[in-house]
């Protein structure tokens, strides 16, 4: 219907007769056809592009996952920081976005999905990055209460320093990784800790797994950070940065939740050597 909307409005712009519904509809079809074309030629040419040799040098610096991966996917997780960053709108708040930063961003995304060849971010929000952590009206202050914050179908905010020690802490700590575990969770339009794209079946399992860790979070049993407690979206995301940043403990405590989301992910992190 919106697609209807705004194919009669610009119709209407440039002074066509008025035309039926029925009539519109194959042009509408064309048009948003001739959108996901655009993009798909738009990625491919990117794609293309010679991976500029600074962000080559700033995966080489911060991003270990990157370093472990055979030359073929390092190639692969090249192309989709590429497209990641031709995508996304980043923009810094009193400060600088700085390749490194950008590349920080992309790669925390592309991570996440990267077993996933074919999985796309739909309706990405804008990227804020501000200097400092900061608190829940988006101010830094001299005590902050976040260093990231997913705000639905508006922006997602992270603190550069975090992001950038995310990458540099051996500790099971990744702002991005969890930020964007959020933004996961939200694509099915809910924030409830099931990530998007499962069946119903599928659905229930997960909905009943991050309930059982929840309580198991609350009584003190879980190895997880204590920030898992909150709920089941912060667990999902805290589940999240804790598969990559501390796989083989998260297996040999949450055998079952590792292995949903190695299945759902489909990588094993905790299998690399």
């Amino acid at each position: 219907m919106a697609a209807a909307v705004v194919a009669f409005s610009l119709l209407w712009e440039i002074g066509a007769p008025p035309v039926a519904p029925v009539a519109l509809a194959p042009l509408v079809g064309a048009g948003v056809g001739w959108v996901l074309l655009r993009r798909s030629l738009r990625r491919r040419r990117v794609a293309a592009r010679e991976f500029p040799e600074p962000w080559r040098r700033a995966l080489e610096r911060y991003v270990r996952y990157y370093m472990v991966l055979s030359p073929e996917d390092r190639a692969r997780f090249e192309r989709d920081v590429a497209v990641f960053i031709d995508d996304a709108e980043i923009t810094g708040v009193n400060t600088t976005v700085t390749d490194d930063v950008r590349v920080l961003v992309a790669s925390s995304a592309v991570m996440l999905v990267f077993g996933r060849p074919s999985w796309e971010y739909s309706d990405l929000p804008e990227i804020l990055i501000y200097p400092k952590p900061f608190d829940e009206d988006f101010r830094c202050t001299s005590h902050p209460e976040f260093a990231g914050m997913v705000v639905p179908r508006n922006a997602l905010v992270l603190s550069r320093p975090a992001l950038v020690s995310s990458f540099r802490r051996e500790e099971p700590f990744h702002v991005g990784l969890h930020e964007f575990a959020h933004v996961v969770d939200f694509e099915d339009g809910q924030f409830d800790g099931v990530p998007r794209g499962l069946g119903l079946p599928a659905r229930r399992r997960w909905q009943r797994l991050i309930e059982r860790e929840l309580v198991r979070a609350r009584r003190g049993e879980s190895a997880l950070d204590e920030y898992a407690r909150t709920n089941e979206v912060e667990l999902f995301a805290v589940a999240v940065e804790s598969f990559f940043k501390d796989p083989r403990r998260l297996r040999a405590r949450h055998g079952e939740l590792y292995d949903a989301l190695r299945e759902y992910l489909n990588q094993d992190p905790a299998g690399r050597p």
